[in-house]
């Protein structure tokens, strides 16, 4: 998620957020990230390539992360690109080298958001 938040990602989640909202946003951000080591951007944008490399190398042969059907681990790796693709869309050209996590991004999307009840 810290290639999500560097400054070009901040600014677009932010951009649209009344000031006061803005603000205890990365007041929660801050209070939740206390004492971990912050990446910079460089460092971010590095570990997400390769992350995304990891993820395509699991669906080299297969059409989900761990087999045929989707399981938990998709749903949960999902949210992370999914973000990306939605929140920070100028962002996303970082998945343009990886097109296998981008088609099953799009099958993952597929499964809609259901009928909460």
């Amino acid at each position: 998620m810290a290639y999500n938040f560097q400054p070009a990602g901040a600014a677009l989640l932010l951009g649209s957020m009344p000031a006061d909202v803005a603000k205890a946003f990365v007041e929660d951000r801050k209070a939740m990230a206390a004492g971990t080591i912050r990446l910079r951007p460089g460092d971010a944008t590095s570990a997400y390539r390769s992350y995304l490399r990891r993820l395509s190398s699991m669906l080299d042969w297969q059409p989900f992360l761990i087999g045929k059907r989707p399981c938990l681990a998709d749903f949960a790796v999902y949210q992370c690109i999914w973000f990306t693709r939605t929140q920070v869309p100028a962002l996303a050209g970082i998945l343009d080298a990886t097109p296998a996590v981008k088609a099953w991004a799009d099958r993952m999307a597929a499964f809609g958001q259901g009928m909460p009840h």
